[in-house]
């Protein structure tokens, strides 16, 4: 067995995936797997000057990188349907035949997300072929609110339930899984792309229906999640994932604490390079940190008093400590 630790990026989330990927490091990742993250068309003088980087910041070695095309993911342009819809948002049903060859096992994390605790026992867990490894999306917190959001009879529509409906920051499964799996998912997807309005994530629901093993709710602890435990009571987060437009490194306006905002900072001044689109200068981090700090205390003395809120953060507690997990 050889785990493999992957993230996809293109040159908007490069320097987000290159942060996970020395939080990975920092917490030990390089004990149990291969971490590696493929670029897409990143423009050369960038990849150069992370590599560089890597090699020069020796305890980062370990983290490999690839550049990738477009062409290589031979996703035909007129099947990519949606103005904001990019190849590499579905390159990662088609990048098993990159994989390297002593992989057998994957664990696929996307960029805006952060690693904030112990992910020992998601690397060195296995997933039994033909099955996937995800975590519950935010639909089944509150179905009703939920429904009003989402086109009709979706997730109907995909086969599964809000229940069952799970997000993909957060994947794990086997490279033969992958091969077998990732380019019916990718026809799925081209075939209905109306229905499938999540791209990928659709099509991986449609695809993995009563074949998916659910994480404990750390380790893809999504925006849904966060809203519902502002106390940070319900769930020990290991892995959190930024859902929704609003990023910590462009907004103070959501849930997230100050903790979650200053790592992108502090890797946009270690490595202005590669983080220059998101750096701030030593005053604006200042002011926006008295912002968040402000927008915190509303938080916590107006949204926690919402009913539904409060009944969401039952429900999650609930579901964190139920013994339902492969690992925990």
């Amino acid at each position: 067995m050889s785990q493999c630790l992957i993230l996809i990026s293109d040159e908007g989330y490069w320097a987000q995936s290159l942060l996970v990927a020395t939080q990975a490091v920092d917490n030990g990742a390089l004990r149990h797997a291969q971490i590696l993250i493929y670029g897409v068309d990143i423009d050369e003088d960038l990849f150069s000057a992370t590599q560089k980087l890597l090699r020069t910041h020796t305890e980062y070695a370990g983290i490999e990188t690839r550049q990738l095309r477009t062409r290589d993911f031979q996703i035909p342009h007129h099947q990519l349907h949606r103005p904001h819809l990019t190849a590499v948002t579905l390159a990662r049903l088609v990048i098993e035949p990159e994989l390297p060859s002593d992989v057998t096992d994957l664990i696929y994390l996307d960029g805006d997300t952060q690693i904030v605790g112990d992910i020992a026992p998601l690397l060195r867990n296995r997933v039994q072929d033909g099955r996937i490894l995800a975590g519950r999306g935010g639909l089944w917190l509150d179905p009703i609110r939920s429904a009003r959001r989402l086109p009709p009879n979706y997730p109907a529509s995909l086969g599964v339930t809000m229940e069952e409906y799970f997000n993909c920051g957060v994947l794990g499964m086997t490279r033969e899984t992958l091969k077998e799996y990732g380019r019916p998912a990718l026809k799925a997807y081209q075939d209905n792309p109306s229905t499938f309005v999540f791209h990928d994530q659709s099509a991986l629901n449609h695809v993995f229906h009563g074949r998916v093993d659910y994480l404990y709710p750390g380790y893809n602890f999504h925006s849904a999640y966060g809203y519902a435990d502002l106390a940070e009571t319900a769930v020990a987060r290991k892995i959190v994932h930024f859902t929704g437009a609003k990023k910590p490194w462009n907004s103070d306006a959501s849930w997230w604490q100050f903790g979650y905002q200053a790592p992108y900072w502090d890797f946009a001044r270690r490595f202005p390079r590669l983080a220059h689109r998101w750096a701030e200068p030593e005053r604006g981090v200042s002011l926006n940190r008295s912002r968040l700090r402000e927008h915190s205390a509303r938080v916590y003395h107006t949204v926690l008093q919402h009913r539904s809120l409060d009944d969401r953060h039952r429900k999650l507690s609930a579901y964190a400590s139920s013994p339902v997990f492969p690992f925990a």
